[in-house]
């Protein structure tokens, strides 16, 4: 790759260059690298690189240009009402930015320009937004419904449903384009404006860029040196950091070296990542592997910086998008459960599915400083045999819990538990029909 600039400064128009021996950047064997260059009427000369290996199948098409920038930059709108324009072809550069004003879908500018038919540009789309909807649909969920509403509409425009719909762009450089199939300006579904540039954006966009292969140099050294990254699961959803260090009973781990995953309404799955300097405290930590901390077993995995960067990076958004998830996590992540505790809870597990509010005080002796009882249900309105009690302090719920717990109602017995009021409210932070299904009125 070192001698495509070279390549491209010697290239004639419609010449061709074939270079047999290059690295696939997905699975680094050797492929083929195809340079060509183009007159696109009504725009300019470009440069073609295109990737194709045979033994992985990665293909992809960059774009280089002749002129770094234009004079003027350029805002393109197609509007999509019939199939063919799916085939109209693209040409991206890394400044501009992507709308579909429909679905309310915004893409930034991009790593490299590209140029592939419309249709392809959606199929990239969706393969993007669907890498890490698992893991969003189990931690996630109002950001999986959100993007699963997305994908599913591109889906159905490339199936030539629910047509029309526009595919905006907006280049500050002015490199970017649309080619219609017959190459001609005169296409009534297709608008194009351009406009001056403001002299800071200018400044922004067309500043020297840095050589690819130093950035990836920097990025590598900015990543942490001889560190070591594990995920523990299955953690009490009350958790909070100073719990777990505690628990682990390693005064050297600091809250800095873990990060706590969040869902997107500030509430703790259960996930942590922790990052140790030493193979030592590796094998340390491993000996937890299915242990028990309160009444919840936890299970350890090896992980890496770049997961445990990513849930950095995810709370950090969920922070943005909701400053009242900024405050819970704020909380949860610091040793600050005072308020949580002012008022004691307790969760009673393994009581006969028929239990009423009276069966579970008089299993207390119907003990005055008992406030509220509220039994849990399935999805099906099926008891599950647990509830929670709210008592008047955290006093009260120790005492309660050393008195009761394991004493029999019935012919079961029961497990009494302390929980915080997070816990609790928990339960309550549900969309309403959830709630409806789960909980006691």
């Amino acid at each position: 790759m070192d001698n495509i600039q070279q390549i491209l400064d010697n290239l004639k128009e419609d010449q061709e260059i074939i270079i047999k021996e290059n690295k696939c950047s997905n699975c680094d064997k050797t492929c083929k690298t195809k340079i060509s260059i183009k007159n696109i009427p009504n725009f300019q000369h470009i440069f073609i690189i295109s990737f194709n290996c045979q033994q992985c199948g990665y293909k992809n098409d960059e774009v280089q240009f002749k002129k770094e920038k234009q004079e003027k930059g350029i805002k393109l709108q197609l509007k999509i009402d019939n199939p063919q324009l799916l085939q109209y072809r693209i040409i991206r550069s890394q400044q501009c930015k992507v709308s579909i004003p429909e679905l309310e879908f915004q893409m930034s500018t991009n790593k490299k320009s590209c140029i592939n038919t419309l249709e392809g540009f959606i199929q990239n789309i969706i393969d993007e937004l669907s890498r890490d909807q698992i893991e969003r649909k189990n931690c996630q969920g109002e950001l999986y419904s959100g993007i699963q509403y997305i994908i599913e509409n591109l889906q159905q425009y490339q199936q030539n449903k629910r047509l029309p719909f526009h595919w905006n762009m907006d280049d500050p450089s002015g490199n970017s384009f649309i080619i219609s199939l017959n190459q001609s300006l005169q296409d009534d579904n297709l608008n194009i404006q351009y406009y001056t540039r403001d002299e800071d954006e200018f400044e922004t966009i067309f500043k020297k860029q840095e050589n690819p292969q130093q950035k990836d140099k920097i990025q590598e050294e900015s990543k942490p040196k001889q560190q070591f990254y594990l995920k523990i699961r299955g953690l009490p959803f009350q958790c909070t950091k100073s719990d777990l260090i505690n628990f682990l009973e390693m005064p050297r781990l600091k809250k800095e070296m873990l990060t706590m995953k969040f869902q997107q309404n500030g509430l703790f799955t259960g996930e942590a990542y922790v990052q140790v300097n030493s193979i030592e405290d590796l094998e340390y930590l491993r000996t937890f592997h299915k242990s028990q901390m309160d009444h919840r077993y936890l299970e350890i995995f090896n992980s890496c910086f770049d997961e445990f960067n990513k849930a950095q990076k995810s709370n950090q958004y969920l922070k943005k998008i909701n400053p009242q998830i900024a405050s819970e996590v704020g909380n949860i992540n610091e040793e600050n459960e005072y308020q949580c505790q002012q008022q004691g809870v307790l969760k009673l597990r393994g009581l006969p599915w028929s239990s009423t509010e009276q069966d579970v005080r008089t299993f207390f002796k119907n003990n005055s400083k008992i406030k509220t009882i509220k039994f849990l249900y399935d999805d099906t309105g099926k008891a599950k045999g647990q509830c929670f009690v709210l008592v008047k302090n955290l006093e009260t719920a120790e005492k309660l819990k050393q008195k009761y717990h394991k004493k029999s109602l019935g012919s079961r017995y029961i497990e009494v538990f302390i929980c915080t009021q997070r816990e609790y409210l928990a339960c309550f932070q549900k969309s309403f029909s959830e709630r409806k299904r789960s909980i006691s009125p």
